[in-house]
């Protein structure tokens, strides 16, 4: 079933994704609160990922506690979440920006990589652009 990009059901399909892998609990040794922020004309999109307590899980607003956040335009999200984009390609651009403990994402880099099969996967239904 597709999603749409920041939908309430494609943050969904993440959780879900994230609860059904049952190889992430042992990548959680690293807690990680991770906050997106997409900018939007018609408004900001937060939502986090967290390995915090021994669970990786997805929701809106920002993590509890919050140890990095990335902050970036929804066109430049968009083409990261669908391939078309490298994410450190932006970041170097300037296109993203992350505050917060980034030496936390090198400890979390094991669970990095187990999320970003969890993007890729929910990222194969996914519809984008406003429509």
């Amino acid at each position: 079933m597709p999603v749409r990009y920041l939908s309430e059901e494609w943050l969904a399909a993440i959780d879900a994704e994230l609860v059904a892998r049952d190889r992430l609990p042992a990548v959680t040794g690293t807690p990680l609160g991770l906050t997106q922020v997409v900018r939007g004309p018609a408004g900001d999109h937060v939502y986090h990922v967290s390995s915090h307590g021994g669970a990786v899980r997805a929701g809106w607003g920002p993590a509890e506690p919050e140890d990095v956040r990335i902050v970036g335009d929804r066109a430049t999200t968009e083409a990261i979440a669908s391939g078309a984009r490298n994410a450190a390609e932006a970041f170097i651009r300037g296109e993203v920006r992350i505050t917060g403990d980034p030496g936390r994402l090198l400890a979390a880099r094991q669970l990095l990589a187990a999320l970003d099969a969890v993007m890729a996967t929910v990222a194969t239904r996914t519809t984008y652009g406003d429509a």
